[in-house]
């Protein structure tokens, strides 16, 4: 049957079978289409499909759908409508590299609205690569004859991969013959809802390294959010099978970004080996994203990434923590997020100052004193501190790590002292500190606990504390320059909001730090952290120096005395106006960190 008579017949059918209801005006209809692959990662010889999917459908009657596909690499093996009730599908007319598929309702209903799938295209792959599947045009008719024209491009991809395995998602895997069905299952339980695959897809990553995908479809994902919706917390568990070095879990951006808007309380955790990744997806500006990629966000999927450290990049660890003088305490774990579209790419790191938690879990006890997670920069072979806290459970220790940012992170154990410290009132909290590597001595033996410490000084203490990277763009202070040893973190600290300038515009980086100046920004910090504390300022202005505190610094100095993190001076007095010294800042910070629930 020719493509002429093909449509006519098509044409003809629906116009015997159109229903006599309201009628539905064109210019009501905002429509969209687009595909949904059922794996970015497929293999030779096993089954993929693509889903059809319609988008704020108004009266949808019959459709006609072009697809175009690679055969160089995909065979075409059928089409299917997904679509419920009375109607049928022409069989689909395949011609080179595209497909024409065709579907109309019968008797007199009406169309179909809202969102749904249309069709699954069903391809077995028979060479490995990348391979592209484009819907190239629409033609919609609606019960009152209307017809519509959709000729947006809409593109999906899936990788090949020429081992052997069992597919995933919506899809089934097809070697000799026979097929094997590998649907997630999702349960409900205290905290959320749970998507369970029984396998996962092996594939290799561009750079050569052993990996294990899962693809949770539309569909999956909304039923999870649906059983988790009576939960306190809206979490979405999705743990991986496998003893590859990488995982990766692919998820409908679309979905992620309904769900935000339902709850700001939504995680999806991802659980690999001995790691874990909370992803919370209101931390996550899906609209600007899909702009940056000249995308829709229906067309967008984000891939959670966790991958064991090994190799020559564990050797850069290791190096690292030699370097240090510190003692790994586990292997380090890589944690990124991506989001994709056809064969682009982007890497998400900004999580709008959202502290974002993994837990890498350990087979000993450890002395939560002298332990903590750092970050590993392969760029200078550097290891940082992060926030950590660590909890005993079912006969391991749990460490919890928080940052606004993905990286390598690991857990190590160093224990610090100064030989000026002992018999002083912050031994225990600024020894604490430095065995994290959050404070220096002002050399290895002294920490000079009298000493003054200077505005810059503090900014780069609270920067380090809160895991912040450093930013030296933001440093735009007139007396910070980008060559100076704290641009850097005053420029985090500035663009987290942790400090200001003056009214000149400087900001006075060398000057001593005031013990109001370190209660605002202790203040800042709070908020930051998301644990603002209820000011009442009239107990500050009480105290016998109140009147000499600055109005801009009171509420914060009543907000750090309320949470416990600054005393005054004495019972009645606070002395604003006082320098700290050193070891008020590092006790002021670690009593920071434990409020904010960043250390033990």
């Amino acid at each position: 049957m020719n493509r002429k008579i093909w449509i006519t017949c098509l044409v003809m059918f629906m116009l015997l079978s159109l229903s006599i209801g309201p009628e539905v005006s064109r210019a009501e209809v905002n429509s969209a289409y687009s595909l949904a692959v059922s794996t970015s990662v497929s293999r030779v010889n096993e089954e993929m499909t693509v889903t059809l999917q319609g988008e704020n459908l108004a009266d949808l009657y019959g459709y006609e759908a072009v697809i175009e596909y690679d055969n160089s690499k995909l065979s075409f093996k059928e089409a299917k409508s997904s679509i419920s009730g009375s109607g049928f599908s022409i069989t689909p007319l395949a011609s080179g590299n595209k497909i024409t598929f065709a579907y109309t309702k019968v008797e007199k209903v009406a169309g179909i609205s809202g969102n749904a799938d249309l069709a699954t295209i069903t391809f077995i792959p028979f060479t490995a690569g990348s391979a592209e599947i484009k819907l190239i045009s629409l033609i919609a008719v609606s019960s009152q004859e209307h017809e519509s024209k959709w000729n947006a491009v809409r593109t999906v991809s899936t990788q090949i991969d020429s081992g052997t395995g069992t597919s995933h998602s919506r899809g089934n895997s097809y070697s000799g013959g026979s097929t094997v069905t590998n649907q997630p299952t999702v349960e409900k339980n205290n905290s959320g809802a749970d998507i369970k695959f029984s396998e996962a897809v092996k594939t290799t990553t561009t750079d050569g390294k052993e990996a294990v995908v899962v693809s949770v479809n539309t569909e999956t994902f909304t039923k999870a959010i649906e059983l988790a919706s009576g939960t306190a917390r809206s979490k979405i568990g999705i743990e991986v099978k496998g003893n590859e070095p990488v995982a990766r879990v692919e998820l409908p951006a679309a979905s992620l970004a309904d769900a935000s808007k339902q709850t700001k309380e939504t995680v999806v955790s991802v659980k690999y080996g001995n790691s874990t990744y909370d992803l919370p997806v209101s931390a996550i500006d899906f609209t600007k994203l899909a702009q940056s990629m000249n995308v829709d966000v229906k067309d967008l999927k984000v891939v959670v990434q966790i991958e064991k450290v090994s190799g020559k990049d564990a050797d850069q660890v290791s190096a690292g923590a030699q370097q240090s003088g510190v003692k790994l305490l586990g292997g380090a774990v890589k944690f990124n997020v991506f989001v994709e579209s056809g064969s682009s790419s982007s890497s998400v790191d900004n999580f709008g100052g959202t502290y974002v938690t993994r837990t890498i879990e350990l087979t000993s006890a450890v002395d939560s004193s002298k332990a903590t997670g750092v970050l590993f920069n392969p760029a200078t072979g550097e290891l940082t501190f992060v926030p950590t806290t660590f909890e005993n459970a079912g006969g391991v220790t749990v460490a919890t790590i928080k940052r606004p940012g993905n990286s390598i992170y690991t857990v190590i154990e160093h224990s610090k002292t100064f030989a000026d410290m002992n018999g002083h009132w912050a031994k225990a909290d600024v020894e604490l500190l430095a065995s994290k590597l959050v404070v220096n001595g002002r050399t290895d033996q002294s920490f000079v606990p009298l000493g003054e410490i200077t505005r810059a000084e503090f900014a780069t203490l609270l920067v380090k504390g809160l895991g912040l990277s450093q930013d030296k763009s933001a440093a735009v202070f007139k007396d910070v320059a980008a060559t100076d040893w704290h641009a850097g973190n005053v420029g985090a600290a500035a663009k987290a909001g942790l400090v200001e300038g003056l009214d000149n515009g400087s900001f006075a980086p060398n000057a001593n730090i005031t013990r109001e100046q370190m209660a605002v920004m202790i203040g800042r910090a709070m908020k930051m952290v998301g644990k603002p504390k209820a000011a009442n300022v009239k107990r500050v202005e009480s105290l016998i120096d109140g009147s000499s505190m600055s109005s801009w610094a009171k509420e914060a100095i009543s907000q750090s005395i309320e949470a416990g993190i600054m005393n005054g001076k004495t019972s009645q007095s606070f002395e604003p106006s006082s320098n700290a010294t050193r070891a008020e800042a590092a006790v002021v910070l670690k009593r920071l960190l434990q409020y904010a629930e960043f250390i033990n």
